[in-house]
């Protein structure tokens, strides 16, 4: 989330889900989810690149500004 608040200067929230969930929400959008299998998520796998994030969140700020 300081990546975030460093790269975009907004900050971030967090809200507990169902267990192994990780989704990223934009303005009630997700944008990014936790991916995978019940088998790779029990090795801790599937979860979005952070930086792909952070780019994403970059990308849709650009565009909801030349709106």
């Amino acid at each position: 989330m300081a990546l975030i608040r460093q790269r975009l200067g907004i900050d971030a929230a967090t809200s507990p889900g169902k267990i192994g969930q990780f989704d990223v929400v934009a303005d009630g959008t997700k944008i990014a989810q936790r991916g995978g299998n019940w088998f790779t998520r029990m090795f801790g796998a599937g979860y979005p690149d952070f930086n792909g994030v952070v780019d994403l969140l970059a990308e849709r700020r650009t565009n909801d500004a030349a709106r």
